[in-house]
This record gives structure tokens, C-alpha cells and sequence, in this order.
């Protein structure tokens, strides 16, 4: 932005002109807060002339940005359609009212729908080189007192929670699982895609399990769970879900938020069409149900499911390769070098231990059922209305971006996140999935309670 040949800009009768130019640049710049936020900041100030930018020039940032009109529009009301959105905006609201006292309250709501320590002092920050009130004094002692009250609060958050590597019986069949927390607390099942095992969610289990019960367990065939031979034992979807179902039983988890990963969706759906008022809510990670996502790597599975015999011996080879499995992990992220090694390799190693070939296979070959259960899902979806989160990596080629998207074909309310991350998402997201998912627990507790008598 060129000053040179135009007066500074002012507020409260103080050039600020190289400021301006200055924050305007930080708009765009990393840290802690995101772009959008900051922006949707700013144009609610200078909607009420405390900003150092014309309102005018912030809009035209902001579509620069990839915001639209009505979403501007609504920043200036100091609304948004996006939860989070609109709790910072509040906060700001309540900052700009009472610059030196933020309450309790106004703290709290920031932390419920999912901002950190850090967050929360650059947003303070960010009003403070705005409103008309030095940069001394009580506001910066309000900075102060904030990050010590919230500093407590993450501080908690920070110490891992302890997970557990238990067993149970099942059908006969030892299933192995993850737990975390204290079984008193809301329940989250976790149920793991291919080739992975409950093994993807430790860190997960670690960083939610200060404030839930987590349990993430190994299907049949899986991670350390028992590998019956397909000879006695059918691995189907159907079946695994039954064993799943017999799990949360043998458990105790009879009322849970169903969290799916991939080959959990199919498991999980079955699940929740089976026994529907054990599901609280729903979670998504790149776990489809419609073929809206259906990547170009299901074309060339169409020819397996409908000559088995025939094309058996080179969709296994492909499915127990390095390559292959990398690949699934990395996608089209260009970003290559985020990606651990021992992520693929690992599974490689669990893909390739005897029996494993015909299991696989034996899945692959039955997944052809769940494309066609698609309508089914989509219609309990529709009908049943949980609340929804989708948490997808966009660089994911066996479930692409418009399969999470699809969800609110069916379910408006679902809230969909799209990361820059794999198909396994976590892999290079783990903090803000745990973000995301936190935040829609906080909000699911929050809306549970406020429905009872």
C-alpha cells in the first residue's frame, strides 16, 4: 500500500500512517491467529470507527482473501456463520465496550469454542493498536492478568493424559484397544481406517483425554487385535461391525460421539443404523458416504468387484507396497518433508505379516457394498439431524474435498473443516483436529445441558 502521496491516516487525532501500513502487513503474516480473523477483526473496528484502515479497503482485502460479501457484512454486526467467528467477535466487542476489564465470562467463551492462550493475547493485541485507548496502563494490565488466568488453564491442558493398552474378549477373539480419561466423562469411540489400527489416535487420545473418555479399538485383523483366519472368519464390513458393536458392549460405552476414520465410516454407519441411541454426534475424518468423494482410485477397483479372480493378484501386490501405502499418507501434499517415514513403514510391515493378503483382499472386494449402502447412510444422516463435525484433508486422493462438503447436502448444520493435510490428517494436523474436535464437544456439552429440564 503506497502512502507517499497521501496524507497519514488518523484515529483519535494520531497519525498512524506508518502503522498502518505496517499492521496492514501483519494482516497477511503468520502467527497464532489466522488471516481471516484478523481481518474479520479489523473490519468490525472500522465499522465503528476504530480502526487504522477505511472500511472500504479492508472489504476489498478480504474478498482478496477468499471472503465473500455476506460474510463481510456480517463481521460488521459482529456476527459470523462460523462458531468460532463469532465468539472472537464478541470478545472484541466486549474489549472495545470495557478496555480494561475482559471478563470471566468473555475469556470463557473464547476458550470453549477452541482458542488458545496465544490466540486470545493477539486478538487483545490486535484491538489494542485499534481503539482509541493507549497501550498502558489498565489495558495492558488486563493483557497480563489474561494470560496468566488462561496461561492456568492451557497449562492443564498441556500434560498429556495417560493412555491405557487394554484387551477384551469378544466373540472369543481378542480385541485390543486405547482408552484415555475417566469413564465418567463423555465418550468418544474412535474407529481407525486401513492399513492403521487404533495406533493413528494415540496422540489424539493424549491431547482430548483430560476431558473425555476415549476408546479406540483394533478391528479384527488389525493393529493387535487377534487375525482369525479368513477360513472361520468372514471379513466383511457387516461382520466387523457387528464385532465392534459386541465391543462397545463389552466395554461399557452405550452412549458415545461415533468419531470415523475411512474404513470407520462404513463400520461406523452400520453401527448407528443398528443401534441409533447409542450415537450422541457424529465426527468425520475423511470417512465417506458419498460418491461425491469417491477419488479415481475407485474406477480402477470397479474391475476387482467384478472379476475377483482375475484381478486379485495385482490389487494385493499394490495394496501391500511401499509405495501404495506411502502414497495414501502423502496424497497430492506437496509438502512432503512434514510426512514421518515410520508412518508407512510401519504399516507396511503390519500389511505384510502372514494371512494378511487374503484379509485385505477379502475387505477390499466387500467394499464394493458400502458404495451401494451410500443412499442408505445418506437418508439416517438426513433424517436422524446429529450434530455433524467433518474434519478433512484436502490433500487426500482416495476421498477427495467434495465428499466432506456433501455431508451438508443432507445435514446443513453439519460443520465441515477442510486441512491442509492427507488422508490421514492427522499426520501433519494433530493440533488443530484436536482444536476443532474439542471445540465441537465443548459445544455439544454446552447445548446437552442447556437442554434438560
Amino acid at each position: 500500500m503506497d502512502t507517499g502521496n497521501q496524507p497519514p491516516l488518523v484515529i483519535s487525532n494520531t497519525p498512524v500512517g506508518a502503522c498502518a501500513v505496517s499492521f496492514m502487513n501483519k494482516l497477511a503474516q503468520g502467527g497464532s491467529l489466522n488471516q481471516r480473523t484478523r481481518v474479520r477483526i479489523a473490519i468490525y473496528l472500522a465499522k465503528r470507527g476504530c480502526s487504522v484502515f477505511p472500511l472500504d479497503l479492508l472489504r476489498e482485502y478480504g474478498r482478496a482473501a477468499g471472503m465473500n460479501s455476506a460474510e463481510m457484512t456480517a463481521n460488521e454486526r459482529g456476527t459470523s456463520h462460523d462458531a468460532m467467528a463469532t465468539a472472537c467477535l464478541r470478545f472484541v466487542q466486549s474489549i472495545v465496550a470495557s478496555p480494561t476489564t475482559p471478563t470471566p465470562e468473555d475469556l470463557q467463551g473464547m476458550y470453549d469454542v477452541g482458542y488458545t492462550l496465544n490466540e486470545i493475547l493477539e486478538v487483545m493485541a490486535q484491538v489494542s493498536t485499534n481503539i482509541p485507548t493507549p497501550l498502558t496502563g489498565g489495558f495492558m494490565k488486563a493483557i497480563a492478568a489474561t494470560a496468566v488466568a488462561v496461561s492456568l488453564s492451557v497449562a492443564s491442558l498441556a500434560q498429556a493424559a495417560p493412555v491405557a493398552y487394554r484387551t477384551v474378549k469378544v466373540d472369543n477373539i481378542n480385541i485390543a484397544y486405547r482408552e484415555a480419561g475417566d469413564a465418567s466423562k463423555p465418550t468418544i469411540l474412535l474407529l481407525h481406517g486401513v492399513p492403521s489400527s487404533s495406533r493413528m489416535y494415540d496422540a489424539l487420545l493424549r491431547k482430548l483425554g483430560d476431558e473425555y473418555h476415549l476408546v479406540a479399538p483394533d478391528y479384527p485383523g488389525f493393529g493387535n487385535s487377534d487375525a482369525p483366519d479368513p477360513a472361520g472368519f468372514t471379513y466383511t464390513f457387516d461382520h466387523l461391525a457387528q464385532v465392534m458393536q459386541k465391543f462397545t458392549d463389552a466395554v461399557g460405552a452405550r452412549r458415545y460421539v461415533l468419531l470415523m476414520q475411512d474404513y470407520g465410516a462404513p463400520v461406523g454407519m452400520r453401527m448407528a443404523i443398528a443401534r441409533p441411541d447409542a450415537i450422541q454426534a457424529l465426527v468425520f475424518q475423511n470417512g465417506n458416504v458419498y460418491e461425491d468423494g469417491l477419488g479415481a482410485i475407485w474406477e480402477k477397483r470397479k474391475p476387482f468387484w467384478t472379476d475377483r479372480a482375475a484381478h486379485e493378484k495385482d490389487v494385493i501386490a499394490a495394496h501391500q507396497s511401499v509405495a501404495t501405502t506411502r502414497a495414501r499418507h502423502i496424497g497430492t501434499d506437496p509438502n512432503v518433508e512434514a510426512y514421518d517415514p515410520d508412518l508407512w513403514m510401519d504399516e507396511y510391515a503390519y500389511l505384510n505379516r502372514p494371512g494378511q493378503a487374503r484379509i485385505q483382499t477379502d475387505l477390499i472386494y466387500d467394499y464394493q457394498h458400502n458404495l451401494a449402502a451410500y443412499p442408505q447412510w445418506q437418508s439416517w444422516l438426513k433424517q436422524r439431524q446429529l450434530p455433524t463435525l467433518v474434519v478433512w484433508g484436502k490433500h487426500d486422493t482416495a476421498f477427495t474435498v467434495p465428499g466432506a462438503q456433501a455431508f451438508r447436502r443432507d445435514n446443513p448444520a453439519a460443520e465441515v473443516h477442510i486441512l491442509d493435510g492427507g488422508h490421514f490428517v492427522m499426520d501433519t494436523q494433530l493440533d488443530a483436529v484436536a482444536k476443532v474436535t474439542r471445540a465441537f464437544m465443548h459445544r455439544l456439552e454446552t447445548a446437552t445441558s442447556g437442554a434438560k429440564p
